[in-house]
């Protein structure tokens, strides 16, 4: 079953208000992959080695952000 446009713009202000506070995050936005609809966090620096971006097998993408 596809995650539809509005499904994750439900997600998108969850997620943005759980992600508010956390270090290195700059803003958080829709992507398409696949047939999916799914969040993308953009970052002011890349991830951690060993953290995930995948939730729940539900798509998701992180990008690191030009400063």
């Amino acid at each position: 079953m596809a995650i539809t446009l509005e499904q994750a713009r439900a997600a998108k202000e969850s997620a943005k208000a759980m992600l508010a506070g956390l270090p290195g995050v700059v803003g958080v936005g829709i992507t398409k992959i696949g047939a999916d609809y799914a969040l993308k966090v953009n970052l002011g620096a890349p991830l951690p080695k060993g953290v995930s971006t995948s939730r729940r097998s539900r798509p998701a993408s992180a990008q690191v952000s030009p400063a």
